[in-house]
């Protein structure tokens, strides 16, 4: 596995992360005809907004004021005495010496469906999950505790309760608007989709899909460069065969396109074979990309959304094309229950990987532009995305905060984002929670404008908006500069 794996991201580093997506001559990743369809689409949505009151609450993620931290068993004698005694914060730190940093930070607690609580530090990500009886049981005052296992005790200090805010209207509008244009009904890929790692140039299942690719490969004069199992060869080697094997899949494509899709043959196997996949679920791109082409988008469609591409590396561009072709398409047959969704995946890079490294992470692009075009409220889409509330529909769709930080950069009306979002900061009605993610996010938005090798604009600005944020959050952030 080991030795496939690796020419094929030395593969994917030569040709793909250079040159991410090809665009169509406007310049965009969908074409005119597709986005003439659907900014009708995007205009009725608005128009329908617009007609919308805000016709219920939002409430911010339950938050608290505290510590989470663990004891190691050999210094926690005499602990749960004290602890049912109510013990202070201030005397646990100078009795037992055990939290590095005696600092008291944001809390955020999620309630997990296996009957459990995730309680998180805001700012280090430290965490804790807790049994909802655990919690309920083991408390005393502030604290909440956990004896049962037996190398440590797990701790959580509260100095304020855990509680949520409701988010003020203007925000709140954000929300309702992303959720007005995102369809919280639908998801990308099938629920029943395959997971596919290693690329796969045939079919598993039937033989319709490769009675249809031979025919056409037994129609070229020459025969097709075999490109797997060569290992051992140079880079140069390795780019050269398969710089052979694009020279032939142009020449099979142009054979197709000048010839035999006019033949009744071509037709019929290309039926026989995309009702093969439709009942086995099982499909490629290069008959995906006929079916697309010579059939309907459409159909092409619903093929890649039975299967789930899993990139092997952060050079393995594989899943992002997969994406990209899923928003295409749903771009050209108008399907916009899928369009937004799978155009937002494409710019959050929320997509499968064994790993990725952040290195990588630049040379994907966000594919902004398409949305502004589209005629989006896209700071209220944005931000929309990026803010967190409790019990929003369950499909509802949460932006990466680092992706739209990047994105936003790039934006025509980055200079109304940062307007907003130094409000949303210093806005003492809005959530201590979400106040942080949106310094986060100004945070990654004015590093990506900053393209200078020392950063000081990206430092002046980062450290003016620790400023419009309370103490609890702008003495920890302090730390980390």
């Amino acid at each position: 596995m080991i030795r496939t794996i690796l020419p094929l991201c030395l593969l994917f580093s030569s040709f793909l992360i250079s040159q991410e997506f090809e665009t169509y001559p406007n310049g965009l990743i969908y074409s005119e005809a597709a986005m003439n369809g659907l900014r009708e689409i995007v205009g009725d949505k608005n128009a329908e907004f617009r007609k919308c009151d805000l016709d219920r609450s939002y409430y911010s993620t339950e938050q608290a004021i505290g510590k989470i931290f663990y004891v190691e068993r050999q210094k926690i004698k005499g602990l749960r005495r004290d602890l049912e005694n109510g013990i202070s914060f201030e005397d646990y730190v100078e009795s037992y010496g055990t939290v590095k940093d005696s600092s008291l930070v944001l809390l955020v607690r999620y309630e997990l469906a296996e009957n459990q609580y995730e309680v998180v530090e805001a700012l280090n990500r430290n965490r804790m999950k807790v049994s909802k009886n655990t919690w309920e049981t083991n408390k005393k005052g502030k604290w909440r505790y956990d004896f049962a296992n037996r190398n440590y005790a797990r701790l959580i200090y509260l100095q304020t309760p855990f509680k949520q805010i409701s988010i003020p209207n203007k925000y709140a509008r954000m929300i309702q608007y992303s959720d007005c244009v995102v369809d919280t009904t639908s998801q990308v890929f099938f629920k029943d989709a395959s997971r596919k790692t290693i690329f796969q140039p045939k079919s598993k299942k039937g033989k319709a899909i490769d009675t249809f690719l031979n025919y056409i490969e037994e129609c070229m004069d020459s025969k097709k460069p075999d490109v797997y199992g060569s290992y051992g060869l140079s880079e140069e080697e390795y780019e050269s065969k398969w710089d052979s094997l694009f020279v032939w899949e142009k020449e099979r494509d142009s054979l197709v396109k000048t010839k035999l899709f006019k033949e009744s043959k071509f037709n019929l196997l290309l039926e026989s074979a995309f009702q093969e996949a439709k009942e086995n679920k099982s499909s490629n791109d290069v008959f995906e990309k006929y079916v697309a082409t010579y059939l309907t988008p459409g159909k092409a469609l619903e093929l890649k959304r039975n299967r789930i591409v899993v990139g092997q590396c952060s050079m393995d561009d594989r899943p992002r094309i997969h994406a990209m072709n899923i928003a295409q398409l749903a771009g050209e047959s108008l399907n916009w229950d899928v369009f937004l969704r799978a155009h937002l995946n494409i710019m959050n890079d929320r997509i499968d990987r064994i790993s990725d490294g952040s290195w990588a992470w630049e040379s994907r692009h966000t594919y902004i532009k398409e949305l502004e075009e589209l005629h989006f409220d896209v700071v209220s889409l944005l931000l929309g995305i990026a803010l967190r509330a409790e019990d929003l529909p369950k499909n509802h769709y949460y932006g990466g905060i680092s992706r739209l930080g990047r994105a936003i950069a790039e934006s025509i009306d980055l200079i109304l984002f940062d307007d907003e979002l130094l409000r949303m900061i210093s806005d003492y009605d809005l959530d201590l929670y979400n106040r942080l993610l949106m310094f986060f996010l100004y945070d990654n938005v004015c590093y990506y404008q900053d393209n200078s090798a020392d950063k000081l604009a990206y430092q002046e600005s980062r450290n003016e908006s620790i400023k419009l944020l309370p103490f609890i959050l702008r003495k920890n952030l302090r730390k980390e500069e």
